[in-house]
């Protein structure tokens, strides 16, 4: 699961690839996100919510990923 995690990842653009990779796997605070990233603080939830909307449709795509949750959704 986590090589085809890291094969979606990188079907991201680099901004919101980055965006994600320093909030979940650096813990970055969105403060810190916004200062690396010179993305104004109002915009970084934003930001991070629609790079989240875009991996998680990437991996819907994914027959690996849509057979897990056809056994989840059982």
């Amino acid at each position: 699961m986590k090589l085809q995690l890291e094969k979606a990842m990188l079907k991201l653009d680099e901004e919101n690839r980055m965006l994600l990779y320093l909030k979940y796997h650096e813990n970055y605070s969105n403060t810190e996100l916004s200062d690396i990233m010179n993305i104004p603080m109002k915009n970084i939830r934003l930001k991070v919510f629609r790079a989240k909307e875009r991996l998680k449709k990437i991996l819907e795509g994914d027959d690996y990923f849509k057979s897990y949750g056809e056994v989840e959704n059982g």
